[in-house]
């Protein structure tokens, strides 16, 4: 696609998830939505960097993602996970991930300096608690 094409094609995007996939495909973002990985995200210079990226590499760094997520301490029950959240049951999926960012920022490891394992169960608790939102939205 040349590059007066490309600049007329953003144009006419209408948000977010359309640019998304027009840049990284429907796979990726497929498995960005799986993964539930939007917060990483969150500006469309993240995407294009990501995007960059080879597709043996992208598809590398979800595997890893996911062998991550396998190995990570999973909370005891439900209420746990809502508990570390601080959050009431029945959560929005746009609440979830607000306090995801907060406890994100005041707890990463990388940031900080720290408790990886606490970090390690705020991610397992997160994506927990999006599954049950997104399954509880599906309900309704």
């Amino acid at each position: 696609m040349s590059k007066d094409r490309k600049a007329t094609h953003r144009k006419s995007y209408r948000n977010v998830h359309e640019c998304m996939e027009a840049l990284l495909g429907r796979e990726d973002l497929n498995k960005i939505n799986q993964l539930g990985l939007w917060s990483a995200f969150t500006d469309l210079d993240q995407v294009k960097q990501f995007a960059s990226w080879p597709r043996q590499e992208r598809r590398a760094f979800f595997a890893r993602y996911e062998r991550s997520l396998d190995d990570a301490p999973q909370p005891q029950s439900a209420d746990a996970e809502h508990r570390l959240f601080d959050l009431p049951q029945g959560a929005t999926e746009e609440q979830i991930r607000q306090r995801y960012r907060e406890l994100a920022l005041a707890f990463h490891p990388d940031r900080h300096g720290g408790d990886q394992e606490l970090m390690q169960e705020i991610n397992a608790a997160y994506q927990c608690l999006l599954r049950a939102a997104a399954r509880q939205e599906t309900r309704a």
